[in-house]
């Protein structure tokens, strides 16, 4: 660099020195500072404000991010407790069936998991995980405490198929349960849904809405006192010789999860 390129910057630093001296220079810039107060303050709030903001944004992240893990724990504990409550209804479903095992000792109930609906989705049918090898033969009932849900249409060694009492084509001997006597006699099949049809019933017997019908025990793999659901509506005239009627189950088939097979000695 040349001499003059270097003394061109010493003598501006020495004008900027010696006009510091003079008194004009000291009023300009206390009116420049008086000027400029506003706007350096505005920018120093400025500035504050955006540093705090993105420590609001911040804290609204994490506090996100916490709700998430909190919420997600929460739906654990939902899950776990939804759990343990079907593993203590399956519990007493279980001693309750062990109870009137004992009552009963022709029959042995096997406990079985219920896998999915049958054949193409079916809502009449469905598959449970128990088979030929733990004595399951066609044939026998499947039932959830003292109600009957079906029977066994299909066996293989570790799963079997089962036909609900819902299914149109199946066809049960029933009676109407007055409690100390056995009331009117009929053919109960399905409707699907939860309705049942209760046909062929003899018209000297009087039908009161709320009864309980009953499976007749027909066949050795049919046990006693198995209910099929309540008397709902009679739908035939008074003049018809055999009186049909609707009736509701009373089982929850949705929330099926674990039923028994009723399999004889």
């Amino acid at each position: 660099m040349s001499k003059r390129g270097w003394f061109l910057p010493w003598l501006c630093c020495l004008f900027i020195i010696l006009l510091g001296r003079f008194s004009f220079i000291a009023q300009i810039r206390s009116k420049a500072r008086l000027v400029l107060s506003p706007v350096y303050n505005l920018g120093w709030d400025c500035g504050n404000w955006v540093v705090k903001r993105m420590a609001f944004i911040k804290n609204i992240s994490s506090l996100k991010s916490d709700n998430d893990f909190l919420r997600n724990q929460l739906n654990l504990a939902y899950s776990q407790l939804v759990f343990y409550r079907s593993l203590e209804e399956e519990n007493q479903s279980l001693r309750k069936q062990l109870l009137a095992a004992r009552n009963d000792r022709t029959f042995i109930p096997v406990l079985a998991k219920v896998l999915s609906s049958g054949v193409l989705g079916s809502s009449t049918t469905f598959f449970l995980d128990q088979g030929a090898a733990s004595g399951v033969r066609v044939g026998d009932c499947v039932v959830k405490e003292s109600l009957l849900l079906g029977k066994v249409e299909q066996v293989d060694s570790n799963f079997s198929l089962v036909r609900l009492i819902t299914d149109p084509n199946l066809r049960l001997g029933a009676f109407v349960d007055h409690g100390v006597q056995t009331g009117a006699k009929g053919i109960v099949r399905g409707d699907y849904g939860n309705s049942l049809i209760m046909e062929q019933i003899l018209s000297d017997f009087p039908l009161v809405t709320g009864e309980l019908v009953v499976a007749l025990s027909e066949s050795p793999q049919v046990p006693e006192n198995l209910i099929l659901g309540r008397l709902e509506k009679v739908t035939s005239r008074d003049q018809d010789p055999l009186k049909t009627a609707r009736l509701q189950t009373l089982v929850d088939w949705l929330s099926l999860r674990s039923v028994f097979i009723m399999t004889s000695k």
